[in-house]
């Protein structure tokens, strides 16, 4: 257990950090692309706050599956990557107020954020195919 409290102690500071990021651009800046004026919503900050609250739900899922299976890997991924998506956030925020971001930070951020969608276009892709088998089985039943 103690392996696991700095990386959670990292992830809850970048989240508070993104939620403080962001409530500054909407309000100081106007600049906010949650919203059509820029400005702060209520509606989209309780949205952002239950986000947040969902990666630590998946971090205590991902805890317990560990803890079942002994593997003690699959919290540790699901921590780094929230932690590397809260940093993302919060630098593309940081760098929405106008302060200047460098360019081999940019950069890396850039080459994560290709990594992450390719990821997620191809979790979708796997969760179509498994819906569309599900369709298909049914339809054979």
């Amino acid at each position: 257990m103690p392996m696991i409290r700095m990386p959670l102690q990292i992830l809850l500071t970048f989240c508070v950090c993104d939620i403080i990021a962001a409530v500054c651009l909407a309000i100081f800046f106007k600049r906010s692309p949650k919203t059509e004026q820029g400005g702060l919503s209520s509606t989209v900050f309780r949205e952002g706050v239950a986000r947040k609250f969902g990666m630590f739900m998946i971090v205590i899922v991902a805890h317990y599956i560990d803890e079942i299976t002994g593997i003690n890997f699959l919290r540790s991924f699901v921590v780094s990557t929230f932690i590397v998506s809260e940093a993302i956030s919060i630098i593309e925020t940081i760098g929405l107020m106008g302060v200047p971001i460098p360019a081999a930070l940019r950069e890396t951020i850039e080459i994560l954020k290709k990594k992450n969608d390719s990821k997620v276009e191809e979790n979708k892709i796997h969760d179509q195919n498994d819906q569309n088998q599900q369709e298909d089985s049914e339809h054979d039943n």
